[in-house]
């Protein structure tokens, strides 16, 4: 059953279908599409509809849709088939238990890197204790501000700087940090890298960053709804995938106080090299590597050698 247009074939039942009708029949389309995550997705997009949480969808499974609730319906399971991410569809990821506005251009928060949220929080709740000084983090490659935001709302002490060479992703990023209540407390700013905070010299007490580290020769293998929807400014790490983890580690130290700590989620396979920067670099101590909840290395932190 493929959905040609976002109403074909489907007009005749606008205002009779139940939540659980609806729910098979946009299961059976998107199965048809080729998506792997047909019920999920079903799922989280007849929710997002009637304004339900999924876990009260089966208690509410009998509520007729209304005209205007199936058409849109309909629509956004249309355009899942084409592999556009859900995120993008309704407009919002959930990270950190926090909801994120997304958009269209800008990198969709994953789960797994609410690992180097909290390492950092470990980090700073271990050195930084409360001494009435500004506790600094540095966001870099910043996208949502899925990252900064989250750090923000946990520890009201934190100044958080952010910075995305994309616009459009600096503009949602200030939005969401608005949404949450902390836009006094994170600044988005539009540039390379470090180039926007140049002369904020040994003014961090900690960098994070999520950088792009697809090879590119690798980027056409991606899932479609990654490799053909999300920004490929996002994703392309170069050749090896490592161009963002030379200058970042590179350039850091000039930021970072005496014994701050860079946080980098890192790519498959990229342990062995981003490792490798830390002990060529001289001015680190030991690279740790920690490992998600599924057992892959995700993160690799080392703490700036005192001067």
């Amino acid at each position: 059953m493929m959905l040609q247009e976002p109403s074909r074939g489907l007009r005749s039942n606008y205002g009779r279908e139940t939540v659980r009708s609806a729910l098979r029949t946009g299961m059976e389309i998107l199965h048809e599409a080729g998506i792997e995550s047909a019920r999920l997705d079903a799922e989280v997009l007849v929710t997002a509809v009637v304004g339900a949480r999924r876990e009260d969808l089966y208690i509410r499974s009998e509520r007729a849709l209304t005209a205007e609730e199936s058409s849109r319906y309909y629509d956004w399971v249309w355009r899942r088939s084409r592999s556009e991410p859900v995120a993008y569809i309704v407009g919002s990821r959930e990270f950190w238990s926090l909801n994120f506005f997304v958009a269209s251009g800008v990198f969709i928060p994953r789960p797994e890197t609410e690992l180097l949220v909290e390492l950092t929080l470990n980090f700073l709740d271990a050195q930084c204790k409360g001494d009435n000084s500004a506790v600094r983090v540095l966001d870099l490659c910043a996208g949502s501000g899925a990252i900064a935001v989250s750090l923000a709302k946990e520890r009201s002490d934190l100044e958080i700087w952010g910075t995305e060479l994309s616009p459009e992703a600096v503009r949602i990023s200030r939005f969401n940090a608005a949404r949450h209540g902390v836009e006094t407390r994170c600044r988005f700013f539009p540039g390379d890298l470090f180039t926007p905070v140049s002369d904020r010299t040994k003014f961090f007490d900690a960098i994070a960053a999520n950088p792009p580290y697809i090879r590119s020769a690798d980027l056409h293998t991606l899932p479609a709804d990654v490799r053909d929807w999300e920004p490929t400014l996002a994703l392309d790490g170069g050749a090896d995938g490592m161009d963002f983890y030379r200058r970042i580690f590179e350039q850091a130290p000039a930021y970072l106080k005496e014994d701050g700590l860079l946080q980098v989620e890192i790519g498959p396979d990229l342990e062995a090299q981003v490792c490798e920067l830390v002990t060529l670099s001289g001015v680190y101590q030991e690279g740790v590597v920690h490992a998600d909840y599924s057992g892959r290395a995700r993160v690799v932190s080392a703490r700036k050698l005192p001067a």
